[in-house]
């Protein structure tokens, strides 16, 4: 009898005694997503790498990692990916949504179609896939929703006018579900970084509308010239990934993490500053300057 015990347990799969956890990252290709993939796989999690275009894609270090397509704002390829990735392990544990491009400038220059398809991507992307996990992660009772947000979700930088924008938008939402989903065992964290070395500032894109007489011609350059300024201190992608890792194994996890000091510094400046007054003076101050104001407020 324990001769046989022991052979039926070796024809099990393995992956009903592993601890690994089943992992879904959206955005994958490069920067954050790509880090966190090759972060969670080193540590033996099971790890899917989802990007738009997988047929241009240099590969990941780790094969373990499997690679996906997909684009988030295609609802049907999103259902397909969590429908393939259920069939094949049973389950997802955790879903980290890091999808997501910087749309540059001010409202006033940004076409409404352009603004629409920021919030596609870093919004409606998110909203998809966490419609699509939800019925899963209820049914066993357990989950990680990880959202990859930014410190200009609660204190957006000037003229990133709809990434932040989008970003204030995932904040609201995921704080919303995050009082309820644990009535289904379920979590949800944000993540928010400030600048981090990625190819996102490179790959921006600048809104096309432009009024007669541009009045924000020298604001938009110098502010290009001060986010590839920002690129020299910021935060490695390996960082933030490191942090997703711990961040889903907490028992208790929390809704929001900055990923630096600096992130810390301007989330406790911004949560006492009830009237906004505080943190709108640092924006108006630096603006001026990106404007080529003089400190007397000459216009």
């Amino acid at each position: 009898m324990r001769v046989l015990l022991v052979a039926f347990l070796l024809l099990l799969p393995l992956k009903v005694f592993s601890d690994s956890k089943v992992v879904l990252v959206t955005g994958s290709s490069k920067g954050i997503g790509k880090a966190i993939c090759e972060e969670l796989a080193s540590h033996g999690e099971v790890v899917y790498g989802t990007m738009r275009s997988p047929e241009t894609f240099d590969g990941f270090e780790n094969k373990s990692i499997k690679i996906k397509k997909l684009d988030v704002t295609k609802v049907d390829q999103i259902e397909s990916v969590v429908s393939e990735v259920i069939s094949e392990q049973g389950r997802i544990d955790v879903v980290v949504n890091n999808a997501g491009y910087l749309l540059l400038g001010p409202c006033e220059l940004t076409d409404l179609e352009q603004a629409k398809a920021q919030f596609d991507t870093n919004f409606f992307g998110t909203f998809s896939m966490m419609q699509a996990v939800l019925p899963q992660m209820r049914a066993q009772n357990s989950g990680h929703i990880v959202n990859i947000s930014s410190t200009s979700g609660f204190d957006p930088f000037v003229g990133l006018d709809m990434y932040a924008a989008s970003k204030c938008a995932l904040e609201g939402l995921s704080s919303a579900m995050a009082g309820y989903l644990n009535q289904f065992g379920v979590h949800i964290s944000l993540i928010e970084p400030g600048p981090v070395k990625t190819e996102i500032n490179q790959a921006m894109t600048r809104g096309s509308r432009v009024p007669e007489n541009n009045p924000y011609e020298k604001f938009q350059k110098n502010l290009v010239v001060l986010l590839a300024s920002r690129q020299k201190t910021a935060q490695k992608p390996q960082e933030v990934a490191e942090l997703v890792e711990k961040v889903i194994f907490q028992e208790s996890p929390k809704l929001r993490y900055q990923t630096n000091l600096s992130g810390v510094q301007r989330a406790q400046n911004n949560l006492v500053d009830i009237t906004g007054c505080s943190t709108l003076d640092v924006k108006q101050s630096l603006t001026k300057e990106l404007f080529g104001h003089e400190e007397n407020g000459a216009e």
